[in-house]
């Protein structure tokens, strides 16, 4: 009898009938009989000050392997233990941002390779539930896991009302609403091959049956109805109540494998080996063999792919012990080869793995320049030398961009990505240069500075002196040489612009040709002198030795 607002708040009285339908009152104490199952087949746990670790960014410690926290006012979720940053894998946002580590609630949980969280901010009514994936660095809310959360069997992952995650990383969510229902039964198939998940909300009689598959792991949309019954023969009636009262009620018949287990005994085999064995045992050995075959055709497998894939032909090999029998097509021998295969990568991978990380790294920085040289601002640069530096960094980085294709395991999208950005910024830069030489005497500054140079070369008494000017003057060459090709490959459409910009670049180079003329001429002078000096210094030392 519902006593209160919920379906939920009842009180159950109890009779008994005996042999000729007489009926006794027994008590009034039975809402045990009537409780549902526990909607967790484990326990959370409670998070303790012990867990706390202090830092800049502190964080709750979760077995090691999860790192939560409420603070600056977002959930963060970690799988490293570093307190220095406050980036995670995972983050969202938080009512109090100003709450401390202490006021949140973390309760956690671990089934088979999944870590569960059930977490309560401060100033929060309501629990997250969260599935924290530590092997693939990834987490997905999942709140109808505070509804109700089993495991599946052998390890597979978890079941919840409306859907499921596998440990393979596979996440599944049907349509419909979930809301409010709590775990009724579970229902196995004597094959080992097949099980029933059954939730049951009371408020409504609405069931959601979720039938999963252990060999192809998925599971089939839940079948929701008002009312079922299920035969000793696997034979399934569903009844779906009417919004309105009517004469007749459709019913719905479906063959299941979920048949009773005398039934199941009393079915005929062929007699063969494998039915000797057994099909429960044949279904576990199978779905760890499809298990295997999907880690080794992963597309982009990492070194703890590899490692599941030895753990699991080496689990496979030890509990299927029939895999080597003629009538399993000699598995075995298979799963062998696989795993000596994996053992030969591995001792590679590392290599693989650091080529990868340089390449990365190559790729990145060249981001990261090309990012630098996308935010200077062109029109801002007032002189030729500006625009010999602009030109020269961007052809620079476009050279090297081009040779990243050479290196093994790069991306190459990536790099044609960075190509394209690279020409782009050639492409206006040239385009502000040819701008600006057509708009003033560009070469009035760079050729007085070169005339500068001469001069003050000419004053230079010593040869050490000379290398600032020859570095200078190589890159104004280097700049002329890349600036003359650059205006001979674009298209103007006045003749005499472009013929009078490339007078100005040939009378620069000649200007830059003098000044490296005496500077070849400086440099040979005071070589020479400073070569007689110490010779006259080293024949003094030798005399005075000799004299000695």
């Amino acid at each position: 009898m519902q006593i209160g607002a919920t379906p939920r708040d009842v009180k159950v009285f109890r009779f008994s009938i005996d042999a000729r339908g007489g009926v006794t009152y027994v008590d009034a104490r039975g809402e045990e009989d009537y409780a549902p199952p526990k909607p967790h087949d484990f326990a959370w746990k409670l998070a303790g000050r012990d867990a706390h670790v202090a830092g800049k960014f502190p964080h709750v410690n979760v077995l090691d392997e999860v790192f939560v926290d409420t603070i600056g006012g977002d959930l963060t979720i970690k799988v490293e233990n570093n307190t220095k940053e406050g980036q995670g894998i995972y983050r969202e946002p938080v009512d109090d941002a100003n709450q401390t580590l202490d006021d949140a609630e973390v309760w956690y949980a671990k089934t088979g390779a999944l870590v569960l969280l059930r977490v309560k901010p401060f100033r929060e009514v309501a629990y997250r539930h969260l599935v924290v994936d530590v092997k693939r660095r990834r987490v997905t809310r999942i709140d109808a896991l505070g509804q109700a959360c089993l495991s599946l069997p052998e390890g597979h992952g978890i079941v919840f009302p409306g859907g499921l995650y596998l440990d393979g990383g596979d996440f599944k969510l049907f349509d419909g609403d979930e809301v409010g229902m709590s775990f009724e039964r579970v229902i196995k198939s004597p094959n080992g091959e097949d099980v029933a998940y059954v939730f049951y909300r009371d408020s409504d009689g609405q069931y959601s049956i979720l039938h999963y598959n252990l060999i192809r792991r998925e599971a089939e949309a839940p079948l929701r109805c008002n009312g079922y019954s299920l035969f000793a023969d696997g034979t399934l009636t569903v009844f779906r109540a009417s919004s309105e009262p009517t004469r007749t009620h459709p019913v719905q018949i479906w063959r299941t494998p979920f048949t009773s287990a005398d039934f199941a005994a009393q079915a005929k085999t062929d007699g063969s080996y494998l039915a000797k064995v057994g099909n429960a045992e044949l279904v576990r050995g199978v779905s760890d063999a499809l298990s295997l075959a999907r880690l080794a055709a992963r597309p982009d497998p990492t070194r703890q792919t590899y490692d599941e894939l030895v753990r699991a032909a080496s689990r496979l090999l030890d509990g299927a012990y029939w895999l080597g029998h003629a009538e399993a097509e000699d598995l075995a021998a298979t799963v062998k080869a696989l795993g000596k295969a994996v053992e030969a990568v591995l001792d590679e991978f590392e290599k693989v793995e650091q080529i990868r990380a340089r390449a990365r790294a190559e790729v990145e920085a060249a981001r990261r320049r090309l990012a630098a040289l996308e935010k200077e601002d062109l029109a801002s640069l007032q002189s030729i030398d500006a625009f010999l530096v602009a030109l020269t960094d961007r052809r620079k980085l476009l050279g090297e961009v081009l040779t990243l294709r050479e290196l093994r395991e790069v991306e190459l999208s990536a790099v044609d990505a960075l190509e394209a950005g690279a020409r782009a910024a050639f492409d206006a830069a040239s385009a502000a240069c040819v701008t600006f030489l057509l708009g003033r005497d560009a070469f009035a500054e760079l050729c007085a500075r070169l005339d500068r140079a001469v001069v003050e070369m000419e004053a230079v008494t010593k040869a050490s002196e000379l290398v600032a000017f020859a570095k200078d003057l190589d890159t104004v060459s280097s700049g002329l040489s890349l600036l003359a090709e650059v205006i001979s490959g674009l298209k103007v459409d006045d003749a005499t612009q472009r013929t009078r910009i490339l007078e100005s670049v040939s009378a620069a180079f000649s200007q830059q040709n003098r000044a490296r003329a005496t500077l070849a001429a400086r440099k040979k002078e005071l070589g020479r002198r400073e070569g007689e000096a110490e010779l006259a210094v080293q024949l003094s030392l030798l005399a005075q030795s000799v004299a000695a």
